[in-house]
């Protein structure tokens, strides 16, 4: 999760939307989808579009071990999001979008690092096909275009060190490392309710990208960790999480 603040001092938090068929989500993420793309590329949605946008949201919320969503807020209100999906080789970067009263604010920025950082939690390796003007934008943050298209590809092995990570999907490799970070069996965990339920899940990595800490969320919050300082970086997120979500999701 990443906290920026913008040139009119308002707050805008960036935070993991682990439940997308909560209230207003889509409906946020459809419209700005739709004033985005009117006001950057001129492209005026249909009712057709926007449904068939609302069934991709849907169809890949049905896989939750292959999604992944994040959104910017101000106050309560979505500004800007980027979702996408995944697999244990590549992500797909499906949208990224702001609302024009909100660009040149560097949220874009934000919310492609926010994804970088939970896709490369499962993988390393994220594409995405770029829009009209957006080239530059990719560009500038590392994005390569190997077959001189609009589609882009970047390599995230080292995204995420030194913060906390949402965990979009809760992986074997990764249930090893929580059972020894809380000393532990693997069987502690259950890996087919996590996914299911889209339990929150936040990770913390040092500067190697070796997880140090994490915690999940529930009534009572269960934090493990080598680092008391790590550990309490988890449950500043996790608390930040749950009040902003038990307001606006419910």
């Amino acid at each position: 999760m990443l906290l920026y603040y913008n040139n009119s001092m308002k707050r805008i938090k960036i935070f993991p939307i682990f439940n997308q068929a909560a209230p207003r989500v889509w409906d946020d993420f459809l419209r700005i989808r739709t004033i985005t793309r009117q006001h950057n590329y001129n492209i005026n949605s249909s009712p057709t579009d926007i449904n068939d946008a609302l069934t991709e949201f849907k169809e890949n919320w049905s896989r939750p071990s292959q999604n992944f969503a994040l959104a910017a807020y101000d106050n309560n209100e979505i500004i800007g999001f980027v979702s996408g999906t995944y697999n244990a080789k590549i992500a797909r970067i499906q949208h990224l979008y702001v609302l024009p009263q909100y660009q040149g604010m560097h949220i874009g920025r934000q919310l492609l690092d926010a994804a970088e950082s939970a896709i490369s939690v499962n993988t390393i390796q994220v594409d995405l096909i770029s829009m009209g003007n957006s080239d530059k934008f990719y560009e500038k943050y590392g994005y390569k275009s190997y077959t001189q298209t609009n589609h882009y590809n970047k390599t995230v092995k080292n995204a995420g060190h030194c913060a906390v990570t949402p965990v979009f999907r809760c992986s074997p490799t990764l249930i090893k490392q929580f059972a020894k970070l809380s000393n532990t069996t693997p069987n502690e965990f259950d890996t087919q309710k996590i996914a299911q339920t889209h339990t929150p899940l936040f990770i913390y990595r040092d500067t190697n990208s070796k997880i140090t800490a994490f915690g999940v969320c529930g009534h009572t919050p269960k934090i493990y960790g080598t680092s008391d300082w790590a550990k309490t970086r988890i449950a500043k997120a996790i608390t930040e999480y749950q009040s902003m979500f038990t307001v606006s999701t419910k």
